[in-house]
């Protein structure tokens, strides 16, 4: 279901925008938005989530250091087990450690497509406003020149 809201631009260019809305999008003051712009209109408004350079959590940083110093010193047991649960083989530490990398590179690999996309959508917005400067230079230099002669 679409809803629909209207926002009035005020001095400084600002827009008080709907509670309802700020909800629906999980907003609070001092998040950011991101606008596309086609064809002279609004395209997409959406929460502007940057990416963090490092998709692991310092938990998970933790985690996977202390789990690599317990197998380096042959104490690999699994987190998700009972404590006194009695392993088979040490390749289930390994399988074990192996699925919580599987979930951290996937999630990695979300956070890498949304970066990628933000760079697209950056470098479109530095060729739009490129195109802009060339434009006005050379409305510039025409001035210039029929002014001159």
């Amino acid at each position: 279901m679409k809803n629909f809201y209207r926002s009035k631009i005020v001095a400084k260019r600002q827009m008080t925008l709907p509670q309802e809305m700020l909800d629906q999008l999980g907003l609070k003051i001092g998040d950011e938005l991101e606008f596309t712009v086609e064809a002279g209109r609004i395209g997409e408004v959406r929460p502007f989530r940057p990416t963090p350079l490092n998709p692991f959590t310092p938990a998970v940083e933790q985690t996977l250091a202390r789990r690599e110093k317990e197998i380096a010193e042959g104490r690999g047991g699994s987190e998700f087990e009972e404590p006194d649960a009695e392993r088979e083989t040490p390749e289930e530490d390994y399988m074990a450690a192996a699925d919580i990398l599987q979930e951290e590179i996937q999630r990695a690999s979300e956070s890498l497509r949304v970066a990628f996309e933000q760079m697209q959508r950056g470098e479109a917005l530095l060729s739009d406003a490129r195109k802009k400067v060339l434009q006005a230079s050379v409305k510039g230099y025409a001035e210039t020149s029929r002014a001159a002669r």
